[in-house]
């Protein structure tokens, strides 16, 4: 995938476990499907405590 310069605004890049406990406990500030953030932390290597549903 290539991105165009103005097809992006801004990137912030945040601690996955971080947001992994703010998606898990039901912060609305992340607004990412549970099941997609596993998928992405089970690729990245990261083991995850929380069920997902």
């Amino acid at each position: 995938m290539k991105l165009q310069p103005e097809e992006l605004e801004s990137v912030l890049w945040q601690d996955y476990e971080a947001v992994a406990e703010a998606v898990a406990q039901g912060n609305p500030a992340y607004c990412v499907p549970r099941g997609g953030l596993l998928l992405v932390g089970k690729y990245l290597g990261f083991s995850s405590n929380w069920d997902c549903k």
